[in-house]
């Protein structure tokens, strides 16, 4: 049988003649699809259905743990995937499955019930069953699509790819905002949210059936999966664990604020829903025109040297959003964002290809599991860290540099903090264990 990858480099990124370009085809247009999704009902405007639905800070943040804990049944996904050499139609049943509860059933039930504990229960058990789908058949499609993106076309796929998902999820966010204040303050409020919910799963659908498309190859195996293989392959090769340390770190620090971020910007700073998504509009920009330029230095640096530089740059601009009010968010939230959308644009790529870096091709299954189990591991502490700080001082507040922070403003310090220290880390692993060269960065 040819192999997947040859002459991978002589064809067109995305082209539907060939079964690697239809491949990546199928991968952007379910992206699009995904980001839109995420657009629609993620970050603020899950933040604004839960408070609609009467959920408070405390429960906010368990709900968005609540995801991370289920991960850890990503154990179980290699011991049932890899007794499948054809996993397609497993994979879109239990995507619809995923989609029914994630996004269905959370929008048809909790408002039903008057109890705020009990629908907080209700959204706990419904995003709980939902994420253990999620962790168990996932890393599916990412052994399966790995096909169509070897390492001479991979970072050119990731920044093309992530530019125009981006740039068109970014319109349907703007569109949805938009009409979304203008009936903030009318009783239609919670009906345009929920509708929103309702619109991302018929996407959803359409994602299922497109994710049928692409051709199967069939996955390497060098024996019969056991459950503990996913800790016992990895732990044998040392540059692999050693990189996901390096996304153990990244995870954590990038969700310290996550679950009082949104709230802070939405209720203390007034921020309307249409300003975030015209800065969220401004990322996929800086992606495209930063293309070139984000190639060349991965070219020149590698992908965990660039990646610790630009995410250690968005350290300074934690520090200064904790200082952003109702007064001078145009101005300086604008210029952080846009300077954060700039870091972004490299460290986000980079980050992308660390779990690709030391991942053997024999029964990637078991080490995309792991992987997965590790982020999410990093992400639930990260978010447990803030949760329990806010639940355990829930008046909480110091003065610093003259002004008065409270949750928010200290877990952004926090933040700054970790953006800096982590990334160091990262940076004596690549170099004491010999972990990249610049020549691991293929660009294609």
């Amino acid at each position: 049988m040819k192999h997947p990858h040859r002459n991978a480099a002589s064809q067109a990124l995305f082209c539907w003649k060939d079964e690697l370009g239809k491949g990546r085809c199928v991968m952007l247009s379910t992206l699009i699809l995904t980001y839109i999704i995420n657009g629609i009902t993620g970050t603020v405007f899950s933040t604004t259905f839960l408070l609609h639905n009467g959920i408070n800070l405390v429960n906010i943040g368990i709900i968005t743990f609540v995801p991370y804990i289920a991960s850890c049944f990503a154990i179980f996904s290699p011991y049932i995937l890899e007794r499948f050499q054809k996993r397609k139609g497993l994979l879109a049943a239990v995507r619809l499955v995923y989609y029914s509860l994630y996004l269905l059933a959370t929008t048809i039930l909790p408002p039903m019930i008057p109890d705020p504990g009990m629908k907080t229960l209700v959204f706990v058990a419904l995003t709980f069953s939902a994420s253990i789908i999620n962790a168990l058949f996932s890393s599916g499609y990412t052994v399966w699509h790995l096909n169509f993106i070897p390492n001479d076309v991979r970072a050119r796929y990731f920044s093309t790819s992530q530019g125009i998902a981006q740039t068109i999820s970014c319109i349907f966010g703007l569109g949805a905002a938009l009409i979304a204040d203008a009936l903030s303050n009318t009783p239609h409020a919670y009906t345009i949210i929920a509708g929103l919910r309702y619109f991302a799963y018929g996407l959803a659908l359409v994602d299922i059936l497109l994710l049928t498309r692409p051709k199967e190859f069939p996955y390497p195996r060098t024996g019969r999966p056991r459950i503990m293989d996913i800790f016992v392959k990895p732990l044998k090769h040392k540059k692999f664990m050693l990189t996901m340390l390096i996304a153990f770190f990244h995870a954590f620090s990038m969700n310290v604020n996550s679950a009082v971020i949104n709230p802070f910007i939405l209720q203390d700073v007034g921020v309307s829903l249409a300003y975030i998504q015209v800065i969220n509009c401004c990322y996929p920009i800086v992606l495209i025109m930063l293309s070139r330029y984000t190639r060349q230095t991965i070219g020149k640096m590698g992908w965990i040297k660039s990646y610790v530089i630009f995410y250690m740059m968005m350290a300074p601009t934690n520090i200064a959003y904790a200082f952003v009010n109702s007064e001078n968010y145009l101005i300086l939230m604008t210029i952080l964002r846009l300077f954060q959308h700039f870091c972004g644009a490299v460290y986000n790529i980079a980050f992308q290809n660390v779990i690709y870096l030391h991942a053997p091709r024999e029964e990637q299954t078991n080490y995309v599991s792991f992987y997965t189990l590790v982020v999410n591991l990093g992400g639930f502490l990260g978010v447990s860290l803030g949760t329990a700080f806010v639940a355990a001082y829930p008046d909480f507040s110091m003065v610093f540099c003259g002004t008065r922070m409270g949750h928010a403003q200290t877990l952004l310090l926090a933040t700054a903090f970790l953006q800096i220290l982590l990334p160091a880390i990262a940076l004596v692993l690549r170099r004491r264990y010999h972990l990249e060269t610049v020549e691991t960065a293929a660009l294609g």
